[in-house]
């Protein structure tokens, strides 16, 4: 039985046969003898695998180990708005993309990370920050939709809390862009919604994952659970993909020893691991994503079980419970 998880390449052209219990730790080359590359990629298994299993000590497979950590968010504001829309301010603009209407969809990306204010159909000059803006989807029914962090109450009183169906809207900053909230929420998978209301998300920040023998780095980001709902219940983890990477792939790994992309000088390949936010569904048989690190457990729109600390089996924690144990 191994000791370590890092994956071995065995196959030509790498020919990587390391074997653990030949107890070799290192490579010796000599003058005159031609260097091979199973040599290269052998060294670079051995020192990978004495990484491992310091890591091991200390560390689940799947374990958080710098930053990194996942959030839930069930009270994420949405708004769905329409496509077309016949708005006099963006006529008056000469704004018109469709006839006399405003296609929204056309200028859709420039909405994230913008302040977007209500023109007071109902008195509410309310204003929010776009946090997120996720395209009509045909197959599910699901209409553009807007998700947001309310800055300003609107109204006389400022009691107006959130947009009003039918409203319409704009950017305050960069190029004016248009939109307008739905009158009547939209029908998606069969399921009736709201036009403004509450969805969920879970997010991760910029971390460090032990995964498979390495330190794997995990980019910041986030996934919608249920667009329009506050009570999902999902697995919510990483899905993990090891793959070898070619400069067919990625034109950086061609021989740049003259300062310049060689692209008639391919070089060695690249082992990738992978790691991305998913979701999928709690129970075992609707499972549909290989190579997945559960890090939640959410039911009914409540974390049941956060698994991003997975250390308490580690023979680090073991030593330290047991040297409390000693002290108390």
């Amino acid at each position: 039985m191994s000791t370590t998880k890092v994956k071995l390449y065995s196959q030509p052209p790498y020919h990587d046969d390391f074997n653990e219990s030949k107890n070799f730790y290192r490579i010796l080359y000599r003058p005159g003898f031609a260097v091979q590359a199973r040599e290269l990629t052998q060294m670079q298994t051995m020192i990978q695998a004495q990484i491992d299993r310091a890591g091991q000590y200390a560390f689940k497979d799947g374990s958080r180990v710098i930053k990194g950590q996942v959030t839930l968010n069930t009270d994420f504001d949405y708004i769905q708005i329409e496509d077309s829309h016949a708005n006099a301010t963006a006529v008056a603009d000469g704004a018109i993309n469709s006839g006399t209407n405003y296609v929204t969809s056309n200028f859709l990306a420039d909405f994230t990370g913008k302040t977007i204010i209500g023109t007071g159909n109902s008195g509410n000059q309310v204003t929010a920050k776009v946090l997120k803006a996720v395209a009509a989807d045909s197959s599910s029914g699901a209409p553009i939709t807007l998700y947001l962090k309310y800055v300003n109450k609107g109204g006389a009183n400022k009691t107006v809390e959130k947009f009003a169906t039918g409203e319409e809207f704009k950017t305050t900053s960069g190029t004016i862009r248009y939109g307008q909230v739905l009158a009547n929420g939209a029908t998606v998978n069969s399921v009736a919604t709201q036009p403004i209301g509450v969805g969920s998300v879970a997010s991760i920040a910029e971390g460090v994952y032990f995964i498979s023998g390495s330190y794997v780095y995990v980019a910041g980001s986030d996934i919608i659970l249920d667009a329009y709902s506050n009570t999902p219940s999902y697995l919510v983890g990483l899905t993990v993909t090891e793959e070898v990477i070619d400069s067919s792939a990625d034109s950086s790994l061609a021989d740049n020893a003259t300062g310049t992309t060689n692209l008639s000088a391919p070089g060695a390949n690249r082992y990738k691991i992978s790691a991305v936010l998913s979701k999928d569904a709690l129970l075992k048989a609707n499972r549909a994503i290989d190579n997945f690190i559960i890090l939640l457990r959410v039911k009914n729109g409540v974390i049941r079980v956060d698994e991003t600390d997975a250390t308490g089996n580690t023979e680090l924690t073991k030593r330290l419970a047991r040297r409390t144990f000693e002290e108390s």
